[in-house]
């Protein structure tokens, strides 16, 4: 028995006792209490930056695009289409709807790249800063003045100037991450009904090569993302619980930098200070708005732990595609969980959403833990044919 007791649990293993309990009151998915549309064929992300209701949207303080690169079109054109999510259900009909409106906004993706123009603001930047300023009134003139830019840069990054009151956020970030979680909670979900469990399984199995293409999306500016898979999704709950947790997920990125616009202006940097800022974000997250459904606070808390693991795994690949040290803990990311852990045991949730976020662990655990197997070789060979298969000509990573 002694010699057993460090033993690493096997992703089946762990599967089983996530599910061993499930059958009986399996209850389906996390359900938003917005509905889906009717037919639920087509999703609309009506928070990015198409609204099929109004139009596009533009700001002053949007950022311009650079001029005619086509990865910039790709890039433009990905975050138009992301607006709209076929069901997986949907037929060859609804299909051809969808690649005429992707014709659609690769048009407006060349206009905006090449022509020039302002890239439409989403809907997300200004409620954020709306809810800083109910959580911060005293600060909400300094709030006002601070400018938030979404720009055309492969990452998920937020970045301050603090002496041009200007914040830039990659304009990937919420849609990339949006897909990422759409992944997690469509095989979590899938493993947990009984029905679907042997195929949900298999694909936790090659959760890794599934994410492969969007973790390289990252480190390859000429990436071309017109090519990335088109994801759907099972259900309206499945989709509106994605967009939740991205919109959470960027939050939080722009919390941080707001944090050091209003407390840290002219401190030289210190890493007491990115932990503070951190604190700042979690407050503003957990505690600084009136929670819609009871379950909010713990949809942030599995937002703000699923983008620390992806972001776990996503610095592990960088690192391999650099020749850097790789270091497979990822101790600076994990010790930044720390405080909104200790929140996790208070928090009210269902038996099936508590679950799904369990079951979300474990899939990114098991995807770190088949990189660490396979190795820096098999990575760097999968990189080489996702060079091949979806960038540009061009240089190598960047």
């Amino acid at each position: 028995m002694g010699g057993d007791k460090n033993r690493r649990v096997t992703y089946h293993e762990a599967i089983s006792i996530l599910t061993a309990q499930a059958d009986a009151d399996y209850d389906g998915i996390y359900t938003p209490a917005v509905t889906g549309p009717p037919g639920g064929k087509v999703f609309w992300d009506i928070d990015g930056y198409v609204d099929p209701l109004r139009g596009d949207r533009t700001h002053a303080d949007s950022i311009k695009t650079s001029g005619g690169d086509m990865s910039a079109v790709s890039i433009l054109h990905y975050l138009f289409r992301s607006s709209m999510v076929l069901s997986t259900d949907a037929g060859a009909e609804v299909w051809e709807y969808f690649q005429d409106f992707s014709r659609i906004c690769m048009g407006d993706a060349a206009r905006l790249a090449y022509m020039g123009g302002l890239l439409p603001r989403p809907v997300w930047v200004d409620e954020f800063k709306q809810k800083l300023v109910l959580a911060h009134p005293g600060h909400a003139e300094q709030i006002d003045q601070v400018s938030i830019a979404t720009v055309i840069r492969p990452q998920i990054l937020a970045f301050s100037y603090p002496g041009r009151r200007l914040i830039e956020i990659s304009a990937v970030s919420r849609e990339h991450l949006r897909s990422i979680n759409l992944l997690l909670w469509t095989v979590a979900d899938s493993i947990l009904n009984p029905e679907s469990r042997p195929d949900g399984i298999r694909a936790g199995e090659k959760l890794l090569d599934l994410l492969l293409p969007w973790i390289f999306a990252l480190y390859y500016h000429n990436t071309n993302y017109s090519r990335l898979p088109i994801l759907r999704a099972p259900s309206y709950g499945t989709f509106g619980a994605a967009q939740r947790l991205s919109h959470t997920q960027v939050e939080f990125m722009l919390a941080h930098e707001f944090a050091h616009m209003l407390l840290h202006s002219g401190k030289p940097f210190d890493q007491a200070l990115e932990v503070e800022a951190d604190g700042f974000a979690y407050d503003l997250l957990f505690d600084a708005q009136p929670f819609v459904e009871k379950e909010t606070p713990f949809l942030t808390f599995m937002a703000l732990r699923w983008l620390f693991l992806y972001l776990s795994l996503d610095r592990i690949v960088g690192a391999v595609l650099a020749d850097y040290p790789v270091d497979w803990i990822e101790i600076p990311i994990r010790d930044r969980e720390l405080p909104f852990l200790r929140r996790a045991g208070d928090l009210p949730a269902s038996r099936s959403l508590q679950r799904v976020w369990q079951l979300g662990d474990l899939l990114l655990f098991q995807a770190k833990g088949l990189l660490y197997e396979r190795g820096p070789l098999w990575l760097k060979k999968q990189a080489d044919e996702f060079r091949e298969n979806f960038c540009f000509p061009a240089n190598g990573p960047s």
